[in-house]
């Protein structure tokens, strides 16, 4: 960061320089500084979830994201497999059953991407899965059913706004769908939502 980047933000015109620093506002900066010693800034604190939007994001731009995985996907095995009818009952699901059914055969694409990152040795794919759930339970206190499900899901996208690691090329519907996706995915995986008995 320069010391012009500075001025700017001193001057309460900050730019990308927001973006790229999380920067509030610099005080008494004197116009020969080089070096800033009263800084105000939000520390960053970059969110896991962000790096698989960005993926899924990825995966769309390339079109591998496209209608190509629901033409080609069991839907029928896996609502069987995973009792999925059986858990939108139990949750009283009705709205986001339709949702659940349409974002289920992204699935294989965000495992992909999860199974990229514990390759890496970088198993947070459960810690996600335990930040969502926690979430949930404290939602659960004031919601129920489809409200619930919306709850959560706009949660976590007002979280991400939050987050400057995001691309800046998603647009908010692109993310909004994609947190779709992963929030069906743990709710398949019985993360979120109570497992039918």
């Amino acid at each position: 960061m320069t010391t012009e980047d500075l001025r700017r933000i001193a001057g309460g015109s900050g730019g990308n320089t927001f973006n790229d620093y999380n920067i509030r506002h610099v005080d008494n900066l004197n116009p020969k500084a080089t070096t800033v010693v009263n800084l105000h800034y939000v520390p960053v604190r970059p969110m896991f979830i962000s790096k698989i939007i960005n993926k899924l994001y990825e995966l769309y731009k390339q079109n591998e994201l496209s209608d190509k995985p629901a033409k080609d996907f069991d839907l029928d095995n896996l609502l069987k497999k995973y009792r999925i009818i059986d858990k939108m009952s139990c949750n009283r699901l009705v709205r986001w059953e339709k949702y659940i059914k349409d974002y289920a055969p992204y699935r294989e694409q965000l495992y992909q991407i999860y199974q990229g990152f514990e390759d890496l040795g970088q198993n947070k794919r459960e810690t996600l899965y335990r930040w969502l759930n926690r979430e949930y339970r404290r939602l659960h206190d004031k919601w129920d059913a489809d409200e619930l499900f919306d709850a959560l899901k706009d949660y976590v996208v007002d979280k991400m706004n939050g987050d400057i690691t995001l691309f800046d090329g998603i647009t908010f519907e692109e993310m909004d769908d994609n947190v779709c996706i992963v929030l069906v995915d743990a709710f398949i995986e019985c993360r979120i939502f109570e497992k039918p008995s």
